[in-house]
């Protein structure tokens, strides 16, 4: 894979981050919003259908194309690398939806996403990642 010279920047990294954020040593900084991010209990939902890596709106920089496919793809990686690095304070949880969308707002209102909030998922796939395999990058 080629290397990325802005994979440290905002917002795939925390270089020139903007001001809300927070982050003003990156240094100092960084282990803080990781910290803060990691306690939450934050919840991706994600529609089956969402991941066809020829979507008109699909990132394909360097730093996007290094995390994945497409957006389902990515997510898995990205909830796999947050368990691996962080299994004791993990609070993240990954959903995917049957919903065939989230544009427009109907997959925030679908029952799944619903259900994710309230702790519920009867129609839900909660991916477990202890028993998830890595989506491959594509190679550069």
């Amino acid at each position: 894979m080629k290397e990325c010279p802005t994979s440290n920047f905002w917002p795939y990294g925390l270089l020139r981050a903007p001001g809300y954020t927070g982050i003003t040593d990156i240094e100092k900084d960084a282990g803080r919003v990781e910290e803060t991010f990691l306690s939450r209990k934050v919840i991706y939902v994600f529609p089956v259908t969402e991941n066809d890596p020829n979507a008109s709106d699909m990132d394909r920089g360097c730093n996007a194309e290094a995390q994945g496919a497409g957006r389902l793809d990515r997510a898995i990686n990205y909830f796999q690398y947050l368990h691996r690095t962080h299994r004791k304070s993990f609070a993240t949880q990954l959903v995917i939806s049957p919903a065939k969308s989230m544009n427009g707002g109907t997959g925030f209102f679908s029952e799944c996403a619903i259900e994710s909030v309230f702790d519920t998922l009867s129609g839900c796939m909660p991916l477990d990642p202890d028993h998830l395999a890595p989506v491959a990058t594509p190679s550069q």
